[in-house]
């Protein structure tokens, strides 16, 4: 039975809308949110409201319009008034050291009105041109010519009263159209020098100015900021020069430019303004000889046929929540292609946890009790560590010692027997046959009779019981031999001194019979003898291993015990490898002399009791 798990959902999972739809529900819920799917979502919700916020800013401070700026063709310009409100212009000569002047006897400044109009003659049915000329009004300048606020202060820090401006009252300035149009206005100032010999100034007087005069304009200028809203434009003053000499005159033509800024400020639909400004566009400066008194003529006129359109227009509502909608719904696709798979298989996980009763409790019991197993392993293995290593220590004191034994026992205790073995070496016995066959006579050219080797035995025998120091070897042999034999060999029966030319087969052949039961004996008593000592020393080793107690105080004893249990082996092992050792020997040498027999067709003479002793050996290793 579930448990409704709507209220064990975090903060993150709640506002999830990423969630994976539930066919059949699962811990009563239409679907199962994440808390990755939470985290994304509100961050999609953050960086919409922060987009929206910006995008309601935008519209009501109007800061980011849209704007599109065209250079338009326009047959004929609308007229254009100058006025001190409108344009301001300041001009007048200045001498070579650009310093204005102002002296009627030395220039004088004259202003037209032109007018263009073509009227049609019905009788050419053509436009018949009809040129009007109005004289302006021209003073000098004073602070009521300059009425434009923002550029007031730039006219005013000039040397404006030595200079000529359109009278304040003056209202007949205009420029209108261009020289193709209907209708044509144009303002033509010229710039005279004063020729009246009564009135003007004497020629040296003139010449102080007028040897290089230069003409200074000033003028109200207007540039675009069409990010303001109110004021798009800002009034700004400029400035012109030009030189003239007194060989020739200027033809100066400054081009005026309508411009207007078209703005659409509406939240809805569509609500369209216009501003009109006025604007310096370029000049064009002609040379010309002079001819008569004019040194400068500055003609005011529309640049042709051109205008500039302003279009701005400002983020609607409707365009707004159009832009929000869009990208809500480009974050909210990312969203899902990568929340979608998570919320998946978190859904898979939760599935499987709560088929085999798999919950976040019961995980974090089952680690706490794998941490304390942990826990107690580690101090299981820190109390038995100590211990450990001592053992280790032990267990390699035990190999050290009973490698010191097993060295020990190789120079001591084997010695003798090894003396023994290389005694009766059948190996060194060749060898030394073959360097010495004549000392010992191992090889006769003729076979030997079974009386010659009777006599052989009986000098083996006199040679062990002779010598004062018997090998636990000969003592063995002697202890092996029949007491019937020993008593022949005692009573020297078969010496050489004492022996006939001839002898008794028969006897002969009990003698052999003697000789090889002895050498049996010899052998299966001495292989019983090594192999009941190695099982019983085996047996005990495996006891004491059995009993092996590793306190301190029972260490020592017990591993001088196993020790000496691998002593007795290790010499047991010694001794059937020296048996085996001797047999190979052994075979090799009868091979040897098999093959001599063969060659020479003669028996090889050997003593008889170094062939007792080779037989011995030989029983011993075929019994192992």
């Amino acid at each position: 039975m579930y448990q409704d798990s709507s209220k064990n959902q975090s903060f993150l999972e709640k506002v999830d809308i990423f969630g994976i739809s539930i066919a059949i529900r699962f811990s009563h819920l239409p679907r199962h949110n994440t808390r990755f799917g939470g985290l994304i979502t509100i961050s999609i919700l953050a960086i919409i409201l922060f987009q929206l916020i910006q995008t309601l800013i935008n519209i009501f401070t109007y800061n980011s319009p849209q704007v599109i700026q065209s250079d338009d063709y326009v047959f004929e310009p609308e007229p254009f008034e100058i006025t001190p409100k409108t344009f301001n212009l300041a001009m007048g000569l200045q001498d070579e050291n650009f310093n204005q002047f102002y002296d009627e006897k030395i220039y004088q400044v004259k202003a037209t009105q032109q007018t263009l109009q073509k009227v049609f003659n019905s009788t050419s049915n053509q436009y018949d041109p009809i040129w009007t000329y109005e004289t302006l009004n021209i003073s000098t300048c004073s602070q009521n010519n300059f009425q434009i606020q923002e550029i007031k202060s730039y006219f005013l820090g000039i040397s404006y009263p030595v200079m000529y401006c359109f009278d304040v009252n003056e209202d007949r300035a205009k420029i209108q159209g261009e020289f193709s149009a209907n209708i044509y206005k144009a303002i033509e100032i010229d710039f005279i020098e004063c020729v009246d010999k009564d009135y003007c100034a004497s020629a040296e007087e003139k010449a102080k100015y007028l040897t290089n005069p230069t003409l200074g304009l000033f003028f109200s200028n207007k540039i675009v900021q069409i990010q303001n809203k109110d004021n798009p434009y800002n009034s700004v003053g400029k400035n012109l020069y030009w030189l003239s000499g007194p060989s020739f005159q200027k033809y100066i033509t400054l081009n005026l430019m309508n411009a207007y800024i078209n703005s659409d400020f509406s939240l809805f639909g569509t609500s369209k303004s216009t501003q009109r400004i006025v604007q310096f566009s370029s000049y064009q400066e002609q040379v010309v000889p002079r001819t008569n008194p004019v040194m400068f003529r500055l003609l005011l006129v529309y640049e042709k046929n051109r205008e500039v359109n302003y279009y701005r227009k400002y983020i609607k509502i409707d365009q707004a929540f159009s832009q929000i909608g869009g990208m809500f719904n480009l974050l909210l696709t990312i969203g899902f292609l990568i929340c979608k798979p998570i919320s998946q298989l978190e859904l898979n996980r939760k599935l499987l946890n709560s088929i085999f009763n798999i919950s976040d409790g019961k995980n974090k019991e089952d680690q706490t009790n794998i941490n304390q197993r942990k826990s107690m392993d580690q101090k299981k293995i820190s109390f038995i560590e100590e211990p450990v290593l001592k053992i280790h220590e032990i267990d390699k004191q035990k190999e050290n010692l009973t490698q010191n034994i097993k060295n020990n026992l190789e120079n001591q205790q084997t010695l003798e027997i090894q003396e023994q073995i290389k005694e009766f070496n059948p190996k060194n016995r060749i060898q030394q046959t073959k360097r010495e066959e004549v000392k010992f006579c191992y090889f006769d050219n003729e076979e030997k009779t079974q009386l010659e080797r009777a006599y052989d035995a009986q000098k083996a025998f006199n040679i062990i019981i002779n010598e004062q120091k018997k090998s636990k070897l000969d003592e063995k042999l002697i202890r092996m031999l029949d007491t019937k034999l020993i008593n022949l060999f005692a009573d020297n029966s078969f010496d050489a001194n004492s022996a006939k030319e001839t002898e008794d087969p028969n006897k002969h052949s009990e003698n052999k019979d003697f000789e090889n039961l002895n050498i049996s004996i010899l052998t299966r008593a001495k292989k019983k003898s090594i192999f009941n000592n190695k099982q019983a020393t085996k047996k005990s080793y495996r006891e004491e291993v059995l009993k092996l107690d590793y306190s301190s105080e029972m260490q020592e004893q017990q591993f001088q015990k196993l020790n000496k249990f691998q002593s007795v082996l290790y010499n047991c092992d010694e001794q059937e490898e020296e048996q085996q050792q001797c047999q190979i020997e052994y075979d090799k040498n009868e091979a040897k002399t098999d093959d001599l027999q063969v060659k020479k067709t003669i028996k090889p003479k050997i003593p008889y009791h170094q062939e007792i002793s080779f037989k011995i050996l030989q029983k011993q290793l075929d019994d192992d």
